[in-house]
């Protein structure tokens, strides 16, 4: 929890400043208008402190975001450069800072600027490197080294091209881009939960480690699930992570909604004057992608560095949605496929490659409501698709949902490069006439899921090899 402590009162000055700014305008403007007869001039004066105003919203809003770290201590007893953290007490992180567990039970947890979190069991130690954190969110450089012990990571925002959140420890470095990873160096191991990590060794060589993969620290090789899942994994430290986990996902969405209701009151008034303020105008009211895309090539250069910004500040809040939240899922592929189209190159490749996770998540959870917007976002970014490593996803993809005929039906344009995408061998497929052989093929697919679940991969296999035979002929 970040605490109340000097940093807020220069929030409750920003808040302050704004409000007399306000109301003294609102006098001299009244002031003014009272002599002047000349209604032109008095508009002009009316939109030059409309404009001051917005930009002092603007300035209030961007220092109401508190993008320090803390440490705090849940249980037991922790050290900040050897003095004692007082239990639900947050102190706030520097670079060079050692922050130390004391006995195997004791838990503490940093909550860094961006809002990740990293938690510290029992006799571990680590020492805080880069601890930066922009305003808007669009530069995070954030480093720490494991020096003993263990720690659990689940890093919650978009890491872009300009930024990282790096984890180091016994001469290897761990790259990381929205991710759920711990490490243990009493076991040896890292494992990565969710998303994906790179390694670099000491001698300079990579390593990509998938989500539900381990990785050994001793010989740098993958371990079995059962082993790890057996002998490795300490299922205490699992379990307090994932419940933790649960309840911090629960609290960002509190801030989601907050998030969401703060919008600049003057964008109204302004929205006649610029394409920019149109945009975030229209984007405050909640306008669907097409409309807002229309407005973008009005935009000069600088115009579209500020638009992004203000887009990647909200996106940052909404990077750990999962697609199970329906309402806010759909507002983060907005602001998605929005950023896709002002990032450069790299950050779009970065972009997409999350969409895939989520994807991959939609799939295997048979979530069938995300499933249409998802493909249509990667369904726009076909080119990008094809320079990604994809073969981590070939499983999700043939686990097909109960309800995959009907979406293939509604959904011909967008979903035909899914089947050219899992099965490699059909990439010079004709699928222009789709439409005329799915129902009959599907069809008999379908039949034979139903007489049993064992053969479920099979009969989908069927299908799709028929499909693809109707396509050859």
């Amino acid at each position: 929890m970040r605490p109340a402590n000097i940093y807020s009162f220069f929030i409750g000055f920003w808040e302050f400043l704004f409000l007399v700014t306000i109301e003294t305008s609102i006098l001299i403007i009244y002031s003014i208008m009272k002599r002047l007869k000349n209604k032109f001039i008095i508009g002009v004066i009316f939109l030059i402190v409309v404009i001051i105003c917005s930009q002092i919203y603007r300035a209030y809003s961007s220092n109401a975001i508190d993008t320090n770290s803390y440490i705090s201590l849940i249980k037991g007893m922790a050290t900040l450069n050897s003095n004692p953290i007082q239990k639900d007490n947050s102190s706030i992180l520097v670079p060079g800072d050692t922050v130390r567990t004391i006995g195997k039970e004791s838990l503490a947890v940093i909550e860094w600027g961006d809002g990740s979190i990293t938690r510290l069991w029992g006799n571990t130690k680590i020492s805080v490197g880069n601890n930066e954190v922009s305003r808007d969110f669009t530069k995070i450089d954030i480093s720490f080294d494991l020096i003993a012990g263990k720690t659990w990571s689940n890093v919650v925002s978009f890491i872009s091209r300009e930024s990282s959140f790096t984890q180091t420890f016994q001469w290897v470095e761990a790259g990381v881009r929205g991710t759920i990873f711990d490490v243990d160096l009493l076991q040896k191991f890292v494992h990565v939960t969710d998303h994906k990590i790179t390694l670099t060794d000491g001698s300079g060589e990579t390593y990509s480690i998938w989500e539900g993969t381990s990785l050994s620290l001793s010989n740098f090789s993958l371990i079995e699930l059962s082993q790890f899942l057996n002998t490795l994994r300490d299922d205490t430290w699992n379990d307090i992570n994932k419940q933790l986990d649960e309840e911090n996902i629960e609290k960002l969405k509190e801030e989601i909604a907050l998030h969401l209701e703060s919008n600049n009151p003057f964008l109204f008034l302004l929205e006649v004057f610029s394409p920019k303020y149109r945009f975030l105008y229209e984007l405050d009211n909640r306008a669907d992608f097409k409309k807002l895309k229309k407005i973008l090539p009005l935009l000069s250069d600088n115009q579209k560095w500020d638009v992004y910004k203000v887009i990647f500040s909200r996106y940052q809040k909404l990077n750990f949605v999962a697609p199970s939240d329906s309402e806010n899922y759909k507002t983060k592929l907005l602001y998605k496929r929005l950023l896709i189209i002002l990032s450069d190159q790299k950050d779009k490749e970065i972009l997409v490659e999350t969409s895939l996770y989520d994807f991959k998540d939609i799939l295997s959870s048979q979530n069938s409501q995300a499933f249409a917007s998802t493909v249509e976002l990667l369904n726009e970014n076909k080119e990008i698709l094809k320079g990604l490593d994809m073969s981590i996803f070939t499983k999700e993809i043939n686990l097909i949902p109960d309800d995959l005929e009907m979406i293939i039906r509604e959904n011909f344009s967008n979903v035909q490069w899914v089947f050219k995408w899992s099965l490699p061998d059909t990439q010079d497929v004709d699928f222009s006439n789709i439409k005329d052989v799915a129902d009959d093929t599907f069809e008999k697919a379908w039949e034979k899921l139903l007489d049993t679940k064992d053969k479920a991969q099979e009969a989908i296999n069927t299908g799709l090899d028929t499909l693809f035979d109707s396509f050859a002929n």
